[in-house]
């Protein structure tokens, strides 16, 4: 009776297999001597649902064990990554190796991510057990109903049981669902470590209820899910910090795995492909939203040599005072794009770089580094260019002397290529400065810029001629002599201002756009004379042919050799609306000789329809009409019988 007794108090302590023990105890030894007694009967009756009781009991406590184990699980993947980065440490200290600066904030970020309890303050923390964490998790419960059972002779039922209910276990872990990737992933890989530390807990210690194949089965289906989480979530990553992050975390995790004996070079594997064209892609993206704000952002005005600013501090540091130099002591001949865009493009080779060091193999991550660095320095000179032609309200703002200044940085950028080869070598990636020769990315930005500027030219100069026709003297009784103001302002323009700001330029490029200006200056000075579609005279073009000949003067002293002859066909025009023997035109070889540049004939009927020798009433009449206005009228004949 003694015995029957103290079942009881076992199983309200949770003493499952004492109390299985007692009662298998009570039915071998007890019961065969007092079953003929009716409290023997009794006994007998009662003891398979005491059995039950027990196996109930049992699985309850099993039940609340998977819960904790899996509300846990975090927190013992978390302190295990932290013994990882601890022990790691350890080695790097013991090896003497040294991180750069930014692995070593991203690993400042990755211990505040996997932050230990305070209780643990001043230990050392790789001699903690990993379960300390969690005070109130122990495997008891576990190895009590596997004893149980199999003193009750199912074992095996039970073992399928626990199996069943950790498979389960396992999908949570490795389950995403709703969970932002971006956000969630440090937890994550936790949640998983701390899953597989406690796998390998009860495989150590109870081997035939997680044998070696139940345990591997498991880790394999888990990397198969991971890897398809992380291929379908990782671009969910925008940010480049966080992308390293996830590497030294995925580095740290699978160090820490291994160390309980899990094989984890396929992760290793598909992890460092994936990561590597994330993060090209993802730092290619963020490289060039920082060089389009750095675009926008320009104010295309020379930076100053010792400006203060960030631009400026970089300029020096490059030393581009060597690589550039100034026109004149005060600043540089680009603007602030220039420097900016180089630090960016130099910050994308480092960190690209940097990304690739560590234990993960990156297969062929410095050609594709060389790929993209070359793919960029084609995307730059082209945006540069777009922004420039396409942001209609930005460029009307734009000044001749700014965007000369574009011109000039998209001129100096090419020339600043090898500063990426030298990055490159530097750092033994092996890149081939071949590979960085963009001539059609950069000709097509200069082409477009150089549009763009001549067309502000074309603005500026027919401004000036717009404003001078309301002034001119129509039919003028008196030649001018003297150049008027707008011509001044041209030459002035043409001869102090033009030439300080295509000096930059190659030799080629300043005369292709020297011959530009005086050709739009030509093309106006021919457009005047019909301008405002109202009669002039002989004295009038006169006036013009002084205005022309300061012009070409100006021209003749610019460092571009042939510009003057930009005005061969006005000047041919001016000389024959002026000329004593006008009627000379008429005659095809003086034409040909004298004239070899007027054959635009719709252009010289224009002008001449609006030509009078005499503005009288009188000269409508043939009578009273002179020479050559006679002449003038067989000429507006001729010209009209050509088309």
């Amino acid at each position: 009776m003694g015995t029957a007794d103290s079942f009881q108090p076992k199983e309200h302590e949770k003493q499952y297999f004492p109390a299985v023990k007692l009662l298998h105890y009570l039915e071998k030894i007890h019961l065969p001597i007092i079953r003929q007694y009716p409290f023997g009967r009794k006994m007998d009756l009662s003891i398979p649902h005491l059995r039950e009781r027990i196996v109930r009991g049992v699985l309850e406590s099993v039940n609340e064990w998977f819960l904790l184990v899996r509300a846990s699980a975090v927190e013992v993947g978390k302190f295990a990554l932290k013994q990882g980065s601890m022990e790691l440490t350890k080695e790097n200290i013991r090896s003497r190796s040294k991180s750069t600066s930014s692995d070593f904030a991203r690993k400042k970020q990755m211990e505040k991510k996997i932050s230990y309890q305070p209780e643990f303050a001043g230990l050392d923390l790789t001699e903690v057990s990993v379960f300390h964490t969690v005070p109130n998790l122990t495997f008891s419960p576990i190895f009590q109903a596997f004893a149980v059972h199999e003193e009750l002779g199912d074992e095996s039922e039970f073992i399928d049981y626990y199996q069943k209910n950790r498979r389960m276990q396992c999908d949570l872990a490795v389950d995403l669902s709703e969970k932002s990737f971006s956000t969630y992933f440090h937890e994550y890989f936790q949640a998983i470590a701390g899953f597989f530390i406690v796998t390998d807990s009860v495989f150590q210690s109870a081997p035939q209820l997680v044998p070696q194949n139940f345990k591997l089965s498991l880790w394999e289906h888990a990397l198969d899910r991971l890897r398809s989480e992380l291929k379908e979530n990782v671009n969910d990553i925008v940010d480049p910090l966080l992308l390293g992050e996830l590497k030294d975390l995925t580095l740290l995790f699978c160090r820490t795995m291994k160390v309980y004996d899990y094989d984890v070079n396929p992760i290793l594997e598909f992890v460092s492909v994936i990561l590597r064209d994330r993060y090209l892609e993802v730092t290619r993206t963020v490289t060039i939203e920082n060089l389009e704000s750095i675009f926008r952002s320009d104010n295309f005005l020379p930076l100053e040599i010792k400006a203060e600013s960030d631009s400026g501090r970089y300029a020096a540091k490059l030393d581009l005072i060597s690589l550039f130099p100034p026109s004149n002591p005060h600043s540089f001949q680009f603007s602030k794009m220039l420097p900016l865009s180089i630090r960016v493009m130099i910050r994308f080779i480092s960190s690209a770089w940097k990304f690739s060091l560590g234990d993960f193999v990156m297969p062929d991550m410095e050609r594709r580094i060389v790929h993209q660095t070359g793919s960029l320095l084609e995307i730059i000179p082209r945006n540069y260019a777009n922004m420039i032609l396409e942001s209609e309200e930005r460029v009307l703002d734009l000044s001749l002397r700014q965007i000369c200044v574009a011109l000039v940085n998209i001129t100096l950028f090419e020339r600043t290529l090898s500063l990426y080869t030298d990055k490159m070598a530097l750092l033994d990636i092996g890149a081939s400065a071949v590979m960085f020769h963009k001539k059609e990315s950069f000709d097509y930005a200069y082409r477009n810029i150089e549009f763009k500027l001549v067309a502000v030219i074309q603005t500026y100069v027919s401004e000036i001629f717009e404003k001078a026709s309301g002034n001119f003297e129509w039919l003028a009784t008196k030649p001018s002599d003297t150049p008027r103001d707008y011509i001044v302002e041209l030459s002035q323009f043409t001869t102090e201002y033009l030439p300080g700001q295509l000096d930059a330029l190659p030799i080629e490029k300043q005369h292709h756009l020297f011959h530009e200006f005086f050709r739009i200056i030509s093309v106006e000075f021919q457009n005047f004379l019909a301008r405002k579609k109202v009669s002039f005279n002989r004295v009038a073009v006169s006036g013009l042919l002084v205005d022309l000949e300061s012009i070409r003067r100006a021209a003749q002293s610019v460092p571009a050799p042939g510009a003057v002859n930009n005005f061969d066909e006005v000047l041919e025009l001016f000389t024959l609306l002026t000329t004593d023997g006008i009627e000379e035109f008429l005659d095809a070889n003086v034409r040909s000789q004298k004239y070899p540049h007027l054959k635009n004939w719709r252009k010289l009927s224009t002008i001449f329809a609006y030509y009078k020798e005499d503005s009288s009433v009188m000269s409508r009449f043939s009578f009273f009409q002179d020479d050559r206005t006679k002449n003038v009228i067989k000429i507006r004949e001729f010209i009209n019988s050509q088309f």
